[in-house]
């Protein structure tokens, strides 16, 4: 009986302690502090991780607790762009008792190791317990350097005592990259890098290629039906996918820097591009962004002059267009308050520069791209390979052979030329399939 006893207290998780609800900061700027929403009160502390039950009374890995850290990042995931989304888990010399945790909520505010130290002194731990434990920080921490807006996150490691720090990845921007490591070495502290770096890297997709290439990380958003098909012959869509897929996209719409359509999307739907998380399934202790994302319409010939896209109280606005566009429209964006960027045309003189679009959203920070326009976009993306991942939410319903086709444009001419991407992941959202699919070779493995 007392063998029965033990072996199921080992199977129970330890109760998770309580911790405040974290609040909006107010020591930002007010425009700043403004722009998420803190989480809501429940689940304010993850649980510690748990190893598998068989050694459920051993400590934690050290993959595990950077899995844990990992976690703690993604609460940031809507709101740190262009920042990276960061998460810190201080350890103590038990391997088991976490003395401090934090993540990076908004661009401005406390980084991560900031925030863990921070919390670590509110829980009120002793120097001398600092210096036996471990940090886990998902990123390398930041050095000091030019356009550094807050202190250096290695100096404040130093400070603190922590002599063990664990790094899943190297931070790729080439201004602060191997800086923070060298750093914490040449002041005495065991770094190593590399912990749990596949689940980190697979989360920080969008900044490391925007780190490594200076462009955004572009994802195709479609929902066909069964039959491959965006809109019936008479060009109505609403609805190929059930409500359950629809919410579930918002989710995309809000981890996303911009989003982006044509004029004909523009033209035929009138899109308003707005956020709407009410029913999008966003973890509740996330936070979330008070405004949507910037708003992008691809405009050669100026044929967009009105509807809720040149509404900048929705959302801001930012048309690029070409030398085609005429006068009379380039007034009527002007008097409606909307950006406007002028590039050169695209292949043959048709459309605009993909190209230059990117340069130019990359150059503004945009870490990740939705693009959700009709057809003849979405294959000009995947004709000129500059999308890196697609997400589709195919419909449970067949429009038939006379229907608009998701892909309006020549790919492949023999099966050899065909694309190959990696199916990332499946899920079942009611009786339509969210697909998510990955362009292998990209720039954001470890």
């Amino acid at each position: 009986m007392a063998l029965v006893c033990l072996l199921a207290s080992a199977l129970l998780p330890p109760p998770a302690p309580a911790r405040p609800t974290p609040s909006t900061p107010t020591h930002l700027p007010r425009s700043t502090a403004e722009s998420f929403r803190p989480p809501a009160p429940t689940r304010a502390r993850l649980p510690p991780p748990r190893s598998r039950a068989i050694r459920a009374s051993l400590p934690p890995t050290h993959d595990e607790w950077m899995l844990y850290a990992l976690r703690l990042a993604e609460r940031g995931r809507l709101t740190t762009a262009p920042n990276p989304w960061v998460g810190c888990v201080i350890i103590g010399a038990d391997g088991s008792t976490v003395l401090g945790e934090g993540w990076h909520v908004v661009k401005g505010g406390p980084h991560a190791e900031a925030a863990a130290l921070a919390d670590a002194r509110e829980r009120g731990v002793p120097r001398e317990q600092m210096e036996g434990g471990t940090a886990y920080v998902t990123l390398e921490p930041c050095h000091a350097g030019v356009g550094k807006t807050t202190p250096p996150c290695d100096e404040a490691l130093v400070a603190s005592g922590l002599r063990r720090v664990h790094i899943a990845l190297v931070d790729p921007d080439p201004t602060f990259g191997n800086a923070g490591v060298g750093h914490l070495r040449e002041h005495g502290v065991d770094v190593t890098v590399g912990t749990a770096a596949a689940a980190v890297a697979a989360s920080l997709r969008p900044y490391l290629h925007h780190r490594r290439t200076r462009l955004p990380y572009v994802v195709l958003k479609a929902a066909p039906s069964a039959d491959g098909a965006i809109a019936c012959a008479d060009g109505s869509s609403q609805w190929i996918t059930g409500g359950g897929a629809r919410a579930h996209a918002q989710l995309l719409r809000a981890s996303s820097r911009a989003i982006l359509v044509g004029s004909g999307t523009a033209l035929a739907d009138e899109p308003r591009l707005t956020l709407r998380l009410d029913d999008a399934p966003v973890p509740p202790e996330w936070h979330t962004p008070a405004v949507g994302p910037l708003r992008v319409v691809l405009d050669g010939r100026g044929r967009v002059v009105s509807g809720p896209l040149l509404d900048p109280t929705l959302a801001p606005t930012l048309i690029f267009t070409t030398a085609a566009a005429p006068a009379s429209s380039r007034r009527v964006w002007e008097a409606a308050g909307v950006e406007v960027c002028e590039v050169g045309a695209g292949p043959h003189g048709e459309g605009v520069s993909l190209e230059q679009v990117l340069v130019e959203l990359g150059g503004r920070g945009v870490l990740q791209l939705m693009v959700e326009g009709g057809g003849a976009l979405l294959g000009c993306f995947l004709a000129q390979r500059v999308a890196q991942q697609m997400r589709l939410y195919i419909g449970a319903c067949v429009l038939g052979s006379d229907a608009r086709r998701w892909i309006q444009a020549p790919i492949a001419s023999s099966i050899e030329e065909a694309q190959r991407w990696k199916l990332l992941d499946v899920q079942r959202l009611g009786d339509d399939v969210c697909l998510d699919y990955l362009l292998p070779g990209g720039n954001f493995d470890p």
